[in-house]
């Protein structure tokens, strides 16, 4: 999946997660309002929502790589539209 990464994301992120990331496309936030959105249409889009606190761009790329196959066994359910990725010391 390709990541679209919202405005609070940084896009110095994308080039080391492309290659784990290579097929469709997938909302990276911390905002609510995509899940809001997701709720409330449905998908398209699919989102993944980081609940990693004030997290810097180290842990955002860690949990995304970390996470990435349990991500994409996720959304290889049609009828998944979101992923919450939440921090481990919460």
């Amino acid at each position: 999946m390709k990541l679209l990464l919202d405005e609070n994301l940084s896009r110095r992120l994308l080039p080391q997660l492309a290659h784990v990331y290579p097929n469709a496309y997938v909302i990276v936030t911390k905002d609510d309002d995509f899940s809001a959105l997701s709720a409330l249409r449905r998908h398209p889009p699919r989102i993944i929502k980081l609940t990693l606190g004030n997290s810097d761009n180290a842990k955002v790329l860690a949990s995304l790589l970390a996470n990435s196959e349990q991500i994409a066994e996720r959304f290889a359910d049609t009828a998944v539209a979101l992923v919450e990725l939440a921090s481990s010391g919460a």
